[in-house]
Parts: structure tokens; C-alpha cells; sequence
């Protein structure tokens, strides 16, 4: 093997204290510096399906456990590594979100120093394919700069690596938790990549120890999400481009190594032949994947203008395929020209050639394999080829700097790498800060994409949640009006009149959303819970029974059913078939509170009491349950027990009763 190039003995600098550490330190203080305000506590889209609700991340030990999450949408069955590290958040910080964002920002620091790493070893050109001195003579740099930097390479690969690790495309990576696995998958394909490097520098004495820890890179990064299946590709082509002089060397010296890197795509293809959310009949349709690889013609382009100017983000933009080429005709040219020049490139000029390379390959399984029908448009995905961007950029800006031939050059380069990478920084800074309140980011979102109905949808839940049903309605209509087949929006907006008191309305959207969605139970839960509150309990039942054929012995159901059974003089047939099933599930807490409500209703109110107790006792917050247990103490004739429950709830249905006591007391009418 070729040794790096030396400066000739009448070139040689007087000695100076390089500092490997301290650019390593200021990327880690930038990268911290930049997400210091990420540590906030709003959940969005899935995360509180993913987080809150996922029973998957309850438990850490033993680790088989964390690595075997139930399957299911509502799971990371297909992302294990992601589920253990969520796992381990939980663990610490249980539902305190701001445990989990640093966890996001260690892993995001972590990346940037094993790209700083991997960059710094592929500028110099590993040990086959020594570069040029314009990387590796320390001559180059100015005087101060050599007190920093080893050479030309450690300098371009710090801005590189400065400008990904603040920018403002990774701001949906960093604060939208449940898309951990881009963090997790990065960090990885990095590892595994640099650990093939130092793997092939025999002069190290460790290549064993490298090769080992390439190989469970590659492992951990397969179980952390889809994309890494890309990663033993771009390992070959690494070792062939920047260690090897030949095809026959690379299989010569790390035939072994790239082998075990093959064998690791089996984790993931066989958690998906198990399991699966993208492999359906629906997702893998001809026409389906047709119009999904126009949208990405379109998606793809707009994110490589963002990486240049990163303006304006968007969080969502919804789930809308775009139907014919000609919409889509320039963005096709351009990504058509730009993969030709990528395999061009691999042939004429291979180094640069590898970051188009990095580029289309991470991008590929989710643009052009597998459609992402949730989320087809993302900038999250940007994560890991924005790095293979920054890098291309940043070595043919310092190239260009060194070839004139003037100092001055190379000190300009650095000087507006900075200031790129502040103003970058204070972008992504600004940007965090939208997504501590998920009004603000949902209001931002619908402003950027207002005829993309599902922004409009997602606003209407956070506004509903905030109290604001008014405004919610108003972005639900929006919603249909953009898309008047919009089934959740339908559901949301039934629902939420239904709270309202406006049944009527409501009953039009839900029956609209079950139209559109005949399988749904939950949506005829909802039907059947308004058709009661309208007295229709006759239609109400019909929708409890199909709903309870779907969810056989649903806690949920049969406790929306019971009153309606009780109210159609079915008091007993609902006591039964309640009590049926809580000897399967006897704390299941809907079926108690029933159980409460259907022995008040036959005129039971003593025996009422205990099994709303039980309720209390494992979530002393449940307004409702307190209220039925106070009205059950009441008709028991238990006047001071249902005084104290209504005292605490203070809601007007508690003071009526409160009034209801005190003449009694005083031996008026109650």
C-alpha cells in the first residue's frame, strides 16, 4: 500500500500543536447549541400512538423483550433498534418527553462526529489511494489554521460536517420523535462506513476489531430502518473508490467482511415477511406505484433546493399523488440528469461520483422501492443524503480554494463555511421553536400547503384539543372541501358536533365516513353512540352489535351498548353479558364503570358502588366514573359519601345533586 505523502525535507513547517479534539468539540457545541430548545413536550401525528400508547416500549429488560414488540401498526416490530431505544427512554424519563429529545440530540451529535470521521478519512484517501497534496499537505493551510487542523482534509470535512449538523432540513428528523429511525439508521450507515475504512488500514494492527465493529454497525443499522438494506452497496463501492485498486482487492482482502455485511439484510426482510405496514395488495398496485414514483419525481427535487435553501419547510405535506408526467416533466429532467451524471461520474471521476451515489441509494427504498403512502412527501428522509450534498459541495469548494494557489483562499473558505453554518443554525434554531406548539407548526403547515387537505385535518385535532371546537370544525370543513371523500375528516367532524350536542350533523358525517369506510368498527361505535344520544336506540344497537361482531368482547363497546340495552328493557340481558366479560377481564376499567351505570339503571345502587370504586382507585382522574359513583351513593340513600364526590368535581351536573342534598336534609322535595 501507497503511504500518505509527506512534505519534501526542504518543505517541512516548524512543528505545531495540532489539536485533533477541539473541531470535534465545536461541531458538538454547535450541533448543541442549534437544538438547545428542542426540549419540548408536544406530540405529533403518530407519536402518541408510537409513544405514549405503545405498550411495546414498557418494557427494556430483558432485551428480547424491547427487540420483539407486538406486531401491529401501533409498534416497531419492523424497526426493533428503534423500539429498544425508545424502551430505554422510557425506562428513564416514562412519558417526560424531554428525555427522549436528548436522547434525539445525543444521537444527532453522535452522527455528526462519525461523519466528521468518515469524512476526514475519505478526503485524504485511505491508505490504496493516496490523495493529492492539495488534501494532506499541512503546507497549504495558513499558519493559524494549523494550529486547528491536521490538514486540508480534516478542514473540509469540518465544514462539512459543521453545515449538516446545524441545518435546517434536519429539523423534522430531530423533533418529530417518531421518525427516530432516520437519527438511528445515520448514525450506523456512518459507523459501519468508517469502521470499513479503519478495517483496511492494516498499519493500524486492529483490523479484526474495525471489521467486528463494521459488521454490528451494519447489523444495528438494518434493525433501525429499511434504508440501511442500501448499505452493503455503498460498502462495496466505498472499498473500490477509496481502498482498493482493483474489484479482485476488495474481494481479496474483505471478501469475509463484505459478506457478513450481506447476511445482515435477512433481519429486516424477515421481520417484514413476518409483518409488514408497506407491503399490502394496495401500496404494491401497478397504478399506485406509478403515480408514487411522479410524486417522488417532484419530492426529490424539491428537497435538493431546500438543502441549498432551505426555505420554506414544511412538516406535512399531505398524502396526495400526483396523476400525470407533464406535471411533473421538469423535476423528471432534472433527476434524470442528475443520476446520468452520477454514473458518469462513478466512471470518470469515482469520489465524487460516490456522493450521488450515497444520494439515490438512501433515498431509493422509500422513493422508488416501497411507496410510503402515509407520508410520501417527507423531509425527514432528507437526513442521510443531505450529508453526501454537503460533502460534495464543500470538497469542490475547498479544491477550488487550494488551486489558486493562495492562502487567503483557503481562509475565505473557512470564513464562509462559518457563516453559512450560522446562519443555517440560527434558521434551524427559529425552526425548533415552531414545533413546540403543535398550533403553532399545524397553523404554519396549512399556510405553506393550503389545498392539501389532510394539514387542514391535523389542525382541526389540535385546535380540538386546545379547546377550540369552533375553529376545529371550520379546518374540518376545509379539509372536505378540498376532499370531499375525506373519511377522517368526516369522523372528526361528526365526533366533534356530536360533542357539541349537534346530533344531527353529526349523524350525516359519520354516516359519510362509514360509507367511505364500511370495515371500520370504530367508526360505527361513533355512529351508534349518536343514534343513542338522538333516542334512536333501536339503529344505535344495530351499530353496537355489528361493531361488537368485528371486536368480539370490546370493553368499549359493550359499555357504549349497555344503557341502549337498558333503556330498550334489556336492563338484564346488558347486566349479563357485562358481567360476562369482565370475568375475563375484571379490571378492565370501561367494564366496571358499566357495571355501575347497568346496576343503577335496574334500580341496584348499592351494589353499584363497589365496581365504581374499583374505577376510581386506578385513575382517580376519571370525571365521569366520580360523577356515576356519586349518583350511585346518592340513590342508595348514602347522602354524605355522594356529597364528597360531588365537592371534588365542582362541574354543574354535581352541584344540582349538591342541591338535591341539601333539601333533603332540610326535608324538602329532592
Amino acid at each position: 500500500m501507497n503511504p500518505e505523502p509527506t512534505n519534501p525535507p526542504s518543505e517541512r513547517l516548524p512543528s505545531r500543536p495540532c489539536r485533533p479534539w477541539l473541531p470535534v468539540l465545536l461541531l458538538l457545541a454547535a450541533g448543541y447549541l442549534v437544538y438547545s430548545n428542542s426540549f419540548h413536550s408536544s406530540l405529533i401525528l403518530d407519536d402518541l400512538s408510537s409513544i405514549i400508547r405503545n405498550e411495546g416500549i414498557r418494557r427494556l429488560w430483558p432485551l428480547s423483550a424491547a427487540l420483539h414488540p407486538p406486531k401491529g401498526p401501533i409498534s416497531f416490530w419492523t424497526r426493533p433498534i428503534v423500539n429498544v431505544s425508545l424502551a430505554w427512554d422510557y425506562a428513564n424519563s416514562g412519558e417526560n418527553l424531554a428525555g427522549y429529545r436528548r436522547t434525539n440530540l445525543t444521537l444527532h451529535l453522535l452522527a455528526g462526529w462519525a461523519l466528521y470521521l468518515l469524512l476526514n478519512r475519505l478526503f485524504r484517501g485511505g491508505p490504496a489511494h493516496a490523495a493529492g497534496t492539495e488534501w494532506t499537505d499541512p503546507g497549504r493551510l495558513p499558519g493559524r489554521l494549523r494550529d486547528v487542523f491536521r490538514d486540508g482534509a480534516q478542514l473540509a470535512a469540518f465544514v462539512a460536517t459543521l453545515v449538516w449538523l446545524v441545518h435546517p432540513l434536519n429539523t423534522a428528523a430531530m423533533n418529530y420523535l417518531s421518525q427516530r429511525a432516520e437519527l438511528l439508521m445515520t448514525l450506523f450507515l456512518f459507523v459501519t462506513l468508517y469502521a470499513l475504512c479503519r478495517a483496511a488500514d492494516s498499519a493500524s494492527g486492529h483490523d479484526a476489531v474495525w471489521s467486528a465493529i463494521a459488521a454490528a454497525g451494519c447489523l444495528l443499522g438494518m434493525g433501525s430502518k429499511e434504508t440501511m438494506l442500501v448499505a452493503p452497496i455503498l460498502a462495496l463501492l466505498l472499498d473500490r473508490i477509496f481502498l482498493a485498486a482493483s474489484w479482485r482487492d476488495v474481494l481479496r482482502r474483505r471478501g469475509w467482511l463484505h459478506g457478513i455485511l450481506w447476511l445482515t439484510i435477512l433481519w429486516p426482510v424477515s421481520r417484514h415477511l413476518s409483518y409488514s405496514p408497506h407491503l399490502t395488495p394496495e401500496l404494491l398496485a401497478p397504478g399506485m406505484r406509478w403515480r408514487y414514483l411522479l410524486t417522488q419525481c417532484w419530492a426529490v427535487a424539491r428537497m435538493i433546493r431546500l438543502a441549498f435553501w432551505p426555505q420554506p419547510l414544511v412538516f406535512f405535506y399531505g398524502m396526495g399523488l400526483i396523476d400525470h408526467p407533464l406535471a411533473v416533466l421538469p423535476q423528471a429532467l432534472l433527476l434524470t440528469a442528475l443520476a446520468g451524471a452520477t454514473l458518469w461520474a462513478l466512471v470518470r471521476h469515482p469520489r465524487a461520483g460516490f456522493a450521488g451515489a450515497f444520494f439515490f441509494g438512501v433515498l431509493a427504498p422509500s422513493s422508488t422501492f416501497v411507496p410510503i403512502l402515509g407520508q410520501p412527501v417527507a423531509e425527514h428522509r432528507m437526513y442521510a443524503p443531505l450529508s453526501a450534498l454537503a460533502s460534495l459541495v464543500f470538497a469542490g469548494a475547498f479544491l477550488a480554494a487550494v488551486r489558486t494557489r493562495r492562502k487567503e483562499d483557503i481562509s475565505l473558505f473557512l470564513a464562509a463555511g462559518l457563516i453559512l453554518a450560522a446562519g443555517f443554525g440560527w434558521a434551524a434554531h427559529r425552526r425548533n421553536a415552531d414545533y413546540r406548539d403543535p398550533l403553532v407548526l399545524w397553523a404554519d403547515t396549512v399556510r405553506k400547503v393550503p389545498r392539501s387537505p389532510e394539514p387542514h385535518n391535523d389542525y382541526g385535532n389540535a385546535l380540538r384539543e386546545a379547546g377550540r371546537s369552533a375553529e376545529a370544525a371550520e379546518q374540518y370543513r376545509q379539509a372536505l372541501q378540498i376532499k370531499p371523500d375525506y373519511m377522517s375528516a368526516h369522523n372528526n367532524l361528526g365526533t366533534l358536533l356530536a360533542e357539541l350536542g349537534r346530533y344531527e350533523e353529526a349523524a350525516e358525517h359519520l354516516r359519510e365516513a362509514l360509507r367511505l369506510e364500511s370495515s371500520s368498527p370504530q367508526l360505527e361505535v361513533n355512529l351508534g353512540r349518536v343514534c343513542a344520544s338522538l333516542g334512536r336506540n333501536d339503529e344505535a344497537l344495530r351499530y353496537f352489535e355489528s361493531a361488537l361482531g368485528k371486536m368480539p368482547g370490546n370493553p368499549q363497546v359493550l359499555a357504549q351498548m349497555a344503557p341502549v340495552l337498558a333503556d330498550l328493557g334489556r336492563g338484564g340481558e346488558a347486566l349479563e353479558r357485562i358481567q360476562d366479560s369482565l370475568a375475563d377481564q375484571p379490571d378492565d376499567p370501561e367494564l366496571n364503570n358499566a357495571l355501575g351505570v347497568t346496576l343503577c339503571r335496574l334500580g341496584r345502587p348499592a351494589e353499584a358502588v363497589n365496581p365504581l370504586r374499583k374505577v376510581l382507585a386506578a385513575s382517580p382522574g376519571r370525571g365521569r366514573v366520580r360523577f356515576n359513583l356519586g349518583r350511585a351513593l346518592f340513590e342508595a340513600g348514602r347522602f354524605d359519601e355522594a356529597k364528597t364526590e360531588f365537592l371534588l368535581l365542582g362541574t354543574p351536573e354535581a352541584q344540582n345533586y349538591l342541591e338535591k342534598i341539601e333539601r333533603r336534609r332540610v326535608g324538602g322535595s329532592p
